[in-house]
């Protein structure tokens, strides 16, 4: 998949939200079941974010892990129904100290579970 390097990272090489990150994001984990991010909410925030998509072997349901090093691990339903908003990204990760990163990172995981279906 081509990504287009002015929209997929920022000028210090991190992922930032664009529709090409979150297709880049779901068609890695669908291909390799796991991939790191260092990931940016465009203003002060970094962080480094693991996705893996678990083999059904080694997982009871179809979840998607999501790790933000220094925060913690949560595993999503796949077939999470509610909306992921900041609230829910600052009850499961304690991220809250800047809830400008906190909506971002909460659309970054909206949007790559529904291209994962």
């Amino acid at each position: 998949m081509q990504i287009s390097h002015k929209h997929f990272q920022n000028q210090y090489g991190e992922s930032i939200n664009h529709p090409d990150t979150w297709d880049f994001i779901a068609n890695e984990l669908m291909m390799h079941g796991s991939i790191v991010v260092g990931w940016s909410d465009e203003r002060f925030t970094r962080y480094t974010l693991l996705f893996s998509l678990p083999r059904p072997l080694f997982s009871r349901r179809a979840e998607l892990f999501v790790t933000i090093s220094g925060y913690g691990t949560v595993a999503i339903p796949r077939d999470f129904r509610e909306p992921i908003t900041a609230d829910t990204v600052e009850q499961y990760f304690g991220v809250g100290e800047n809830s400008q990163a906190a909506e971002k990172l909460a659309e970054l995981l909206e949007e790559v579970l529904k291209r994962l279906g």
